[in-house]
């Protein structure tokens, strides 16, 4: 999450570990083109040094609780030592060394995956029009075919620690959109720049591209209801490409993002409008 590899990132909460089987049969049914199965473990703690850092197979039960005592049953159904204490952690990691070390270890990991999946924050034009459209959509170059291409992105092995990979750039534009107040309700003003991505999407170059529509919010009001505007307003543009143009709605995904990604801090009219824009982009 610190170094926000995916463009979309969805957490539902009061979910379980469903294991690997269940995960994939859960992303194929999805569509999914990627399986992040992440695994929360427990950490033991010695008083006087680190034993036994984590076990793997705790996943399987994160919402046991274990009383701090001699008696204690660890998350392995074994007796805890006297000299050990049981924690858990349900948020962010503290900042002791070895959570430092943990973070050091993710940040590395991530490399690969940042030279195949593109920048979430990829700053895109607004367009006015069709062409503006169609421009910005069309690729100019098609994607890596094979894993050795891919791996040629990495940085070398001497490069410094912390060195970027070059992300690749999905394809995308900005809409200018305006809604009703405080609504998903789609204003009739912002109909020719909706039926301009229709158009586009209709071209022979773009004609069957799955897209994602995200929406956004500017700064002011609650952060949980601008989330639900936004993925409702991105909703709404769905509707409306899918009910007048006949985009197929199994090719368009849709987001919101509500006031997390701001183009720019300032409070006037035209800069609130800027922020409460709609996003679309390539999918693959």
């Amino acid at each position: 999450m610190e170094e926000r590899l995916f463009p979309i990132m969805e957490f539902q909460p009061g979910t379980r570990y469903l294991g690997l089987t269940r995960a994939l049969e859960l992303a194929r049914r999805r569509g999914a083109d990627l399986l992040v199965l992440g695994m929360v473990p427990y950490f033991y703690a010695a008083t006087r040094w680190m034993k036994q850092p984590s076990h793997s197979d705790n996943v399987t039960r994160p919402n046991r609780q274990s009383p701090v005592d001699n008696d204690a049953i660890g998350p392995d159904r074994r007796p805890i030592p006297e000299d050990y204490f049981y924690f858990r952690h349900d948020t962010r990691l503290p900042q002791g060394p070895f959570q430092k070390i943990i973070r050091s270890i993710a940040r590395d990991m991530a490399t690969p995956l940042k030279a195949w999946l593109p920048a979430p924050d990829a700053g895109y034009q607004f367009a006015q029009d069709a062409r503006d459209v169609e421009a910005n959509l069309t690729p100019t170059a098609p994607p890596p075919s094979s894993v050795e291409q891919m791996e040629s992105n990495l940085p070398d092995e001497t490069d410094a620690p912390n060195a970027q990979a070059d992300r690749p750039q999905i394809n995308g534009v900005n809409l200018n959109v305006e809604f009703d107040f405080d609504k998903s309700t789609i204003r009739a003003a912002s109909y020719p720049l909706l039926d301009s991505v229709g158009e586009a999407l209709s071209t022979p170059e773009l004609k069957g591209k799955r897209i994602i529509i995200g929406g956004h919010t500017d700064a002011k009001g609650d952060e949980k209801y601008n989330l639900a505007l936004s993925k409702k307003r991105a909703e709404a543009v769905k509707a409306y490409l899918v009910n007048k143009w006949g985009i197929p709605s199994d090719l368009i995904q849709t987001v919101g993002y509500g006031k997390s990604r701001p183009l720019t801090d300032g409070t006037t009219k035209e800069d609130l409008q800027k922020n409460r824009r709609v996003e679309v982009r390539l999918a693959e």
